[in-house]
């Protein structure tokens, strides 16, 4: 994972989302607030919540993989 906080963005090697019907990748994400990226560093290992707001799938909750 890496932490893009110019751009409000995070880059992540994720599992497939059914919720959003997207298959397994590695893609960068915008997140939907700013202070998500207070939550993490690059490398770390996170779980995600990602929502389809308007056509944009982004990230909108963030925490330490257990």
């Amino acid at each position: 994972m890496a932490v893009h906080p110019r751009g409000a963005k995070l880059t992540l090697a994720h599992e497939a989302i059914p919720a959003v019907d997207m298959p397994a990748m590695t893609m960068t994400f915008p997140v939907a607030y700013m202070a998500l990226l207070d939550k993490v560093r690059t490398g770390d290992a996170v779980e995600v919540q990602a929502a389809n707001q308007g056509g944009v799938v982004r990230i909108v909750n963030i925490r330490p993989s257990r």
